[in-house]
């Protein structure tokens, strides 16, 4: 699973499109793509990816696979909005299933919490501690990560502005 989950966020920066996928219902169809492109085969572990996307040939033959998959997408009618739409909705969908049998999975509240506070903490030692020069750049990275999985959070319990603007508009629009 962190093999996955390492993939996925050094995909973010070069392939968002395959990346969002690959926390998704469409992680298979993600997998053939960045599989296909950069090793010549329809499957392959995170380990082989990892390897492969080392050089720049990798990076742009990841890029054109990122093209060609969003065109694919969007052939039968999805973009990247919508593919982190079904992602937080799977997730959601999830929890209520669970409820909806009486059961109640602390995960993801507990993963939450910890990277709000992993978050915040992060910020506060940045702040108010000298950060060996050496280490600035790790810690870059690591506010840099997790910064983009509390906006994860954020947009998982409290929805996207997106979505909130689409069903003011949706109510709206409703005859009355």
């Amino acid at each position: 699973m962190a093999m996955w989950e390492q993939l996925k966020n050094i995909l973010a920066a070069i392939c968002p499109g395959i990346a969002t996928a690959l926390g998704g219902p469409l992680a298979g169809t993600a997998v053939t793509a960045l599989s296909q492109a950069l090793l010549g085969k329809s499957k392959a572990s995170p380990d082989e990816l990892l390897k492969a996307i080392a050089s720049p040939e990798a990076l742009l033959k990841a890029q054109q696979a990122e093209n060609q998959f969003m065109l694919d997408m969007e052939k039968v009618g999805l973009d990247r909005e919508k593919l982190e739409q079904l992602n937080v909705d799977n997730a959601r969908n999830r929890e209520i299933e669970l409820a909806k049998v009486g059961k109640r999975d602390y995960t993801t509240s507990i993963l939450a919490f910890l990277i709000v506070l992993g978050f915040f903490g992060m910020l506060c030692a940045i702040w108010y501690l000298h950060i060996n020069p050496d280490m600035e750049r790790i810690a870059d990275i690591m506010i840099g990560a997790l910064g983009a999985q509390f906006a994860a959070v954020c947009n998982y319990y409290f929805g996207s502005s997106k979505g909130s603007r689409d069903k003011d508009a949706m109510i709206a629009s409703k005859p009355r």
